[in-house]
């Protein structure tokens, strides 16, 4: 259907912004005159993501404590706060995480097989 709104030769169809009005969703709501639809398929798009990176402080420090059970990790990884949390292991896995993160610019190309293990 959105093959039908926007024509081929539309030009924001090749512009690169990096945001979602290059989108042909986004192209063909604006054609209708919309102005604010790429800021809402911009929150569509970012809401899951942000979602399914949720678990991951989670996962890392069960993974963290996993290693310090087995003694492949400082025991300290197995300490766990009043509320049932492994802060050193969270607060280690949210670093390594926002590292990754940090690394992965646009220039940056060996970085990629390092983010895919981490994230």
């Amino acid at each position: 259907m959105v093959g039908l709104v926007v024509p081929s030769n539309e030009p924001t169809l090749l512009r690169t912004t990096g945001n979602a009005s290059q989108s042909p969703f986004t192209i063909a709501v604006r054609r209708t005159g919309t102005n604010v639809v790429p800021s809402v398929i911009d929150a569509v798009i970012l809401t899951p993501a942000w979602s399914a990176g949720d678990p991951d402080p989670l996962e890392g420090s069960t993974v963290f404590d996993g290693l310090a059970l087995a003694g492949h990790a400082p025991r300290g990884f197995r300490c766990i706060s009043q509320y049932g949390i492994l802060p050193v292991a969270v607060t280690l896995f949210g670093v390594f995480k926002a590292l990754v993160n940090m690394m992965l610019s646009r220039g940056t190309s060996v970085s990629r097989g390092l983010a895919t293990l981490v994230n």
